[in-house]
């Protein structure tokens, strides 16, 4: 599946969110998920749609920021998972 097939309903399948309540959040938090892959990977919005691992990354992060819902130093790293995922499309590597 590509990051741009992910829809509002496949998030809340993957977060258990069987109501309509969070789905301003839910977009919210979609679009950072993006723009975190996107800048850490260096691929832009499109070139995220060739590699189709990369939905689960954006469900992970997105399922982490639903739980988590806030920022603290101890919640500082990726998942992961995630962060594997990432690292195998990254191309701005220094």
């Amino acid at each position: 599946m590509k990051i741009s097939e992910v829809t509002r309903e496949i998030i809340k399948d993957h977060c258990g969110i069987s109501d309509n309540d969070s789905d301003g959040l839910l977009d919210v938090y979609r679009e950072a998920a993006v723009l975190q892959i996107s800048g850490y990977t260096g691929l832009s919005r499109e070139a995220l749609d060739d590699h189709p691992d990369l939905a689960y990354a954006l469900l992970a992060i997105i399922g982490e920021m639903f739980s988590t819902r806030d920022m603290r130093v101890e919640y500082d790293k990726l998942n992961p998972m995630a962060k594997q995922i990432m690292d195998l499309h990254t191309v701005n590597l220094l």
